[in-house]
């Protein structure tokens, strides 16, 4: 089978705030309009009142009125904020001077008011994604910048113990040291992926390259990369692989990102002296039409404490970790990229979880994705 591209879009889920900085003499149901198209607006006549609720909450989109004389326009040179927020000029006619006005003060856009529900609900939605894909990648690049400081400092540190320092010769430690290091580039390298990955998701940039993947030979290569790993935390890992599995088309890059974040979390938070399992297996899965078709089902199991009944349905939102997690370092993406790549396979990923007993992570895929 010949290599062939197809993408999918992971839609963003955040509050929709809106505040609306209004003069006191109009009357045009504004507030109401945007609140039927699914936002949270709140309206303020007065320019302290707008920045001191600006500067105290957190509001993604500014709507401002302005009118020939650029009315409204102080609130954009007033208001000082580190936020990354959007502000629409609200304007009566899309000739008139303060929409010029509005764009040269820093507005992202205009909305001709009153005028199609149609058209102002497009800008809303479309400058909202900016903010929102702007404050994701800020976020991520300050959370990767974080958590790399921890695996790279533990990789300067041990680098420097495989050597003794008064002989020059390699240490009695040296193999633990290298585990350590090579561990903590794993860690750095994960990190990296799932930020590219989400990125990638988030701006409806995902394409899979599909090929034919072998799953049994797929699994043994992912568990000889995490052997390392497996060892350090004085794990055992079993593989359970049915027999004639058919051939499964995916994108073999992105599952072993997918199953390796499975399985990275699976070690990190098993107690030592236990099972991590890795299985596939024939299984229907939910197509999109509503009916089942063949397909594969990859599952990770591992025992600990666990997810509670309340944490699993948010367990594959962006940066959501289990609460028995405690300081154990992650970016809080594995499970939303996992999801991710299994939906733009056409599958779907579960999650059964008995506290501190047994947890097991599935993806469901179907044989082909069209």
């Amino acid at each position: 089978m010949s290599h062939r591209e197809t993408d999918s879009r992971v839609c963003l889920r955040t509050p929709k705030r809106v505040l609306i900085y209004d003069r006191p003499e109009v009357d045009d149901n504004l507030e109401t309009v945007v609140r039927e198209m699914g936002y949270a607006p709140e309206t303020v006549t007065d320019l302290a009142a707008a920045i001191e609720q600006f500067e105290q909450r957190d509001f993604p989109l500014v709507l401002i009125r302005t009118d020939e004389a650029g009315s409204g326009l102080d609130f954009v040179c007033s208001a000082h904020s580190p936020k990354n927020t959007a502000v629409i000029a609200i304007t009566s006619c899309a000739a008139c001077e303060s929409a010029i006005l509005s764009l040269r003060a820093g507005a992202r856009d205009y909305v001709v008011w009153p005028g199609l529900q149609e058209e102002m609900g497009y800008i809303l939605k479309r400058v909202f994604e900016e903010v929102e894909h702007a404050r994701f990648r800020e976020d991520m690049l300050c959370m990767l910048t974080h958590d790399i400081k921890i695996p790279l400092s533990s990789i300067l540190g041990y680098s420097t113990l495989i050597f003794e320092k008064e002989s020059g010769s390699i240490s009695p430690r040296a193999e633990d040291f290298v585990k350590i290091i090579n561990s903590s580039g794993l860690k750095i390298l994960s990190l990296i992926d799932n930020f590219l990955t989400t990125n990638k998701i988030d701006s409806g940039k995902l394409h899979l390259c599909l090929d034919d993947v072998n799953v049994g030979l797929f699994i043994h290569d992912l568990a000889t990369t995490f052997q390392v790993e497996i060892d350090r935390h004085r794990l055992r890992l079993r593989l359970e692989i049915e027999n004639d599995l058919p051939l499964l088309e995916a994108d073999e890059g992105l599952l072993f990102r997918a199953v390796g974040n499975l399985l990275s979390n699976a070690c990190k938070f098993s107690p030592e002296g236990t099972d991590v399992t890795i299985s596939a297996r024939a299984a229907m899965v939910a197509a999109d039409k509503g009916c089942d078709v063949a397909g594969i089902a990859i599952s990770v199991s591992n025992e600990g404490a666990g997810l509670s009944a309340s944490e699993i349905p948010e367990i594959f939102e962006r940066y959501r970790r289990g609460q028995a997690q405690g300081s154990i370092e992650g970016s809080g993406l594995g499970a939303y990229v996992v999801k991710s790549i299994a939906e733009a396979h056409r599958g779907t990923v579960c999650v059964e979880s008995i506290p501190n007993r047994l947890t097991t992570f599935s993806i469901c895929l179907p044989l082909n994705v069209v």
